[in-house]
């Protein structure tokens, strides 16, 4: 047999023999086991790959203790790092842990918890056939009604897809799919599960950011990113708003009446993917 630390066959006994690299100790010279090094395992060094383990001195594997180095120092085992899934396709504004709250209300809009959606680019629109001046919707919904007041000069992209889908019928019968109390709501998608929605302009639409903002009732596009609007929007429903938002997402009006319908929706009961476990519905109307 041979030793398990630096394989010198056992008869052999020279007189001092070198400790290997990574032994405990050196073997105390003696005449009865002045030749057999010791045992204990050499602990695998750091940077290296593959599993560390230390031997016993019977020879068995001794899965928890740690192996020490020629200076005496012992190393500690290295652990495996665990993985982080990406999203879940969904765009949605993510609030942020409660004990960085008094810092950021929540985290930026993203898509959820999977691989983020392909947004198809999409060419600048014929400025001539942008909105100016400010308009007006009223959000009809299931709890009450909310008035809107919209900035084209501020967000002609952002205005004139939210009027046109509002006139053509898009909002009508969806729901807030997605509500946060002390945060904000979010609908704007057909297939009521986060992950739809388009713009009248055949892709996703650039970021317009403006002066306007991101207080309590501020009306903004919710993205996947920079330059992936398309249908989905929120109103931000915190007291202090949501300023981390600011230079992320794309304000382009306000909540004029109906801040207690904002906050009647905001309080509903929701499941655990912050969709109220009673549809909260709506239909966009335009106002004169």
């Amino acid at each position: 047999m041979r030793c398990v630390a630096c394989r010198r066959p056992r008869g052999s006994r020279p007189p001092r023999p070198p400790a290997p690299t990574g032994c405990r100790r050196r073997p105390a010279p003696g005449p009865s086991r002045s030749g057999r090094t010791h045992r204990a395992a050499v602990c695998r060094p750091r940077g290296s790959a593959g599993p560390w383990r230390s031997w016993s001195r019977r020879g068995r594997r001794s899965r928890g203790r740690r192996g020490a180095r020629p200076d005496g120092t012992r190393c500690a085992p290295i652990r495996r790092a665990g993985s982080t899934g990406a999203g879940d396709g969904r765009l949605y504004p993510r609030p942020v842990s409660p004990a960085f709250r008094s810092w950021f209300l929540c985290a930026s809009v993203l898509v959820g918890c999977a691989s983020d959606p392909v947004v198809e680019p999409n060419p600048e629109p014929d400025p001539g056939l942008l909105l100016e001046g400010t308009h007006h919707v009223r959000l009809a919904t299931s709890l009450g009604t909310i008035d809107l007041e919209l900035y084209a000069d501020d967000a002609p992209k952002a205005v004139t897809n939210f009027v046109t889908h509002t006139n053509d019928g898009y909002y009508t019968g969806m729901v807030f799919h997605r509500v946060i109390d002390d945060f904000m709501i979010q609908g704007g998608d057909p297939t009521g599960t986060g992950r739809g929605g388009e713009s009248i302009y055949g892709g996703a639409f650039n970021d317009e950011f403006n002066e306007l903002g991101m207080a309590r009732g501020i009306l903004a596009m919710a993205n996947a990113g920079p330059d992936t609007n398309g249908s989905q929007f929120f109103i931000v429903q915190a007291a202090g708003g949501a300023p981390h938002l600011i230079g992320k997402h794309t304000a382009f009006g306000k909540v004029t009446t109906g801040l207690d319908v904002l906050d009647a929706i905001a309080g509903v009961a929701t499941d655990t993917n912050d969709r109220p476990l009673t549809p909260v519905t709506f239909t966009a109307e335009p106002l004169p």
